[in-house]
């Protein structure tokens, strides 16, 4: 409902937009944005005037969507009808965005190198962080790029180069757990090394991760327990001439 109050006490030239306009060049004006940045003092001796509801009310949708609240925020814009959520989206985009995001990244620029075996790259422009981890000496990679309109639309995750790893619960600390990129990062890799280090031997190359995928021992031998790599165990048969586990020897 407050979400609802402050949309409707909004200045007018935070939410007109010319359809004509290139959607590139679209931007809030200056004093406008202003509103939304800066703090602002609660008097209650007097009635507030019309410009002091406005920026009022831009300052409350700030904090809704840059806070604590923003899960709030975010099922309080999920419900909005078709045609508002655009404009909302919008808002979002060019009033919080910019802010919550260079606050991301500098906080990530900020403890980058405290990271063991791990190199971050930031790409201001795309809003989107890259890491590489060594992992076992194989780099492993992941690559978080945050939403156009942050944090209002989840963040896009891709890895390669490591092990099968579930990274969902990465987008849902981000996206709903209002947490930071650089501890999503710290976490991650740190999920990664336990995982390594809990995986077997494969005891055809004697390493966690295979050498050219990156990739844990898989198959296992239903006499003794061990695990191979898919790889491995097939060029062993290849070149035994032979489907017997080359620890046990039973038919694998």
């Amino acid at each position: 409902m407050a979400l609802s109050n402050s949309m409707r006490l909004l200045p007018e030239a935070a939410l007109a937009r010319d359809a004509a306009r290139d959607p590139a060049r679209d931007a809030l004006p200056a004093d406008v944005l202003q509103m939304f940045l800066t703090e602002h003092e609660c008097r209650f001796e007097e009635p507030p005037s019309p410009s002091h509801l406005s920026s009022l009310s831009c300052r409350v949708f700030y904090l809704a969507f840059s806070g604590l609240t923003s899960g709030a925020a975010r099922g309080w814009a999920g419900g909005l009808p078709g045609r508002a959520a655009p404009a909302l989206a919008r808002l979002v985009r060019l009033a919080v965005t910019p802010s919550v995001v260079k606050k991301q990244l500098m906080n990530v620029q900020k403890h980058a190198d405290s990271l063991d075996e791990t190199e971050i790259s930031i790409l201001w422009s795309s809003n989107e962080v890259l890491v590489r981890h060594l992992l076992d000496e194989r780099p492993v990679e992941l690559a978080v790029r945050l939403a156009r309109d942050h944090p209002l639309s989840p963040p896009q995750l891709t890895t390669s180069g490591g092990p099968a790893h579930n990274t969902q619960w990465v987008t849902v600390y981000l996206a709903y757990q209002n947490g930071r990129v650089f501890d999503a990062i710290r976490m991650w890799t740190e999920a990664l090394e336990r995982k390594v280090s809990a995986a077997p031997v494969c005891y055809i190359c004697y390493c966690r991760l295979h050498p050219a995928c990156g990739q844990l021992p898989r198959l296992t031998c239903h006499q003794c327990n061990n695990k191979f790599h898919t790889d491995c165990i097939h060029k062993w048969f290849a070149s035994s001439h032979k489907s017997n586990c080359p620890l046990c020897r039973s038919t694998f």
